[in-house]
């Protein structure tokens, strides 16, 4: 059993912030495109999915019949288990009620929303098509077929204060959607965004603002109800994404399209960045099979992502040593300055651990 992911590597624009591997005024290969995918998802015929993650770029912006095709395809390929978690990505200005009552009829059942910010110049900052009010009449759709939704939202931009995404916060979080990732801003070298900062346009939050953002993120979702199960993500109890969860505690996944990846029974692989190349040859991909400290330094990258951390008797079963001994130096300071903590049997990362986990993790590994 696994899970898979369908990458869509189509935008209408380019956001300023984003590397992602997509393509603008390409719409003229999306069919090409599925048809690759579906000739590369054979390759896995009767596999059986537990989650299914279409993402991208914007999904949302292939018409009804081309998720339709790609969605009856997947199903003749894939064996999809009956409580299947699959989710599509969307954007608020290429969502209507055509396709949203498309995507429920062909089983998808959890919808994830680009929206990032509820403040226009900060949409406008990011490069975002859509307005906040966009946002709201799609929302007002998308629960008429769905009742389990996710909200991307973005913090610490250039000028951003406390004060400005509290408001995104307490406004998406009055909508009552399942689930919210609020992830902090990461300047890519290259992007749009990234040439303005270093240019002296645009300023980044100080270090304190920037504490100060990420902590009432927390704070604020919390008082809705929202428990925080890893370091970006927020879910009203038992709405955790389950797809990503499989990331994270190392379960196997397929990774379908253009510059997908994939961990599926020990071999790591990716395909290539470019679109026509792949869609060429979609069978092709590099591939590795990890090493003993390839996994052990995934499984403490990842897991630690994770606000429960992870079985410090479920890490010795698996690596055949002890953690608390090969790290003892290490987890005796963490753990002294209020970063780790190891009571239960697990080691997980306390509220200030998390908010330097980057830091903990290469100490561990």
């Amino acid at each position: 059993m696994a899970s898979v992911y369908v990458h869509i590597p189509f935008c209408a624009r380019k956001c300023t912030y984003c590397d992602f591997v997509s393509f603008v005024n390409a719409a003229d290969r999306i069919d090409g495109y599925i048809s690759a995918l579906l000739q590369e998802a054979q390759q896995y015929k009767g596999e059986r999915a537990e989650t299914l993650f279409i993402g991208g770029g914007t999904p949302s912006l292939l018409s009804c019949a081309q998720m339709g095709r790609l969605m009856r395809g997947l199903r003749g390929c894939f064996v999809f288990t009956p409580d299947c978690e699959i989710t599509a990505e969307a954007n608020p200005n290429s969502l209507d009620a055509e396709k949203l009552r498309l995507y429920s009829e062909e089983g998808i059942n959890r919808l994830s929303v680009g929206l990032q910010s509820t403040l226009q110049n900060e949409l406008t900052l990011l490069g975002r098509l859509h307005t906040y009010e966009d946002f709201l009449r799609a929302y007002v759709s998308a629960v008429k077929y769905f009742d389990n939704i996710n909200i991307d939202l973005i913090s610490g931009l250039p000028g951003q204060t406390p004060e400005d995404f509290a408001v995104t916060l307490e406004r998406v979080a009055e909508l009552h959607p399942q689930h919210i990732s609020a992830y902090s801003l990461i300047i890519e070298p290259g992007t749009p965004l990234s040439k303005k900062i270093e240019s002296g346009l645009l300023s980044m939050p100080d270090e304190e603002t920037d504490r100060r953002i990420y902590r009432q993120t927390a704070e604020v979702l919390s008082r809705f109800g929202y428990r925080r199960y890893e370091i970006s993500n927020y879910a009203l109890p038992g709405r955790e994404c389950r797809h990503n969860i499989v990331y994270w505690t190392g379960g196997d996944y397929i990774g379908l399209g253009c510059a997908a990846h994939s961990l599926y029974h020990g071999v790591r692989s990716e395909h290539t960045c470019m679109l026509q190349q792949y869609i060429d040859n979609p069978v092709q991909t590099n591939s590795f099979t990890l090493t003993p400290d390839d996994l052990y330094e995934e499984y403490i990258m990842l897991r630690l992502r994770l606000t429960d951390g992870f079985s410090l008797d479920e890490f010795a079963a698996k690596f055949g040593f002890r953690l608390e001994e090969h790290r003892k130096k290490e987890l005796e300071w963490l753990a002294s300055g209020g970063f780790v903590s190891l009571e239960g049997g697990r080691c997980r990362l306390t509220r200030d651990g998390l908010d330097v986990c980057q830091t903990i993790i290469a100490k561990l590994i």
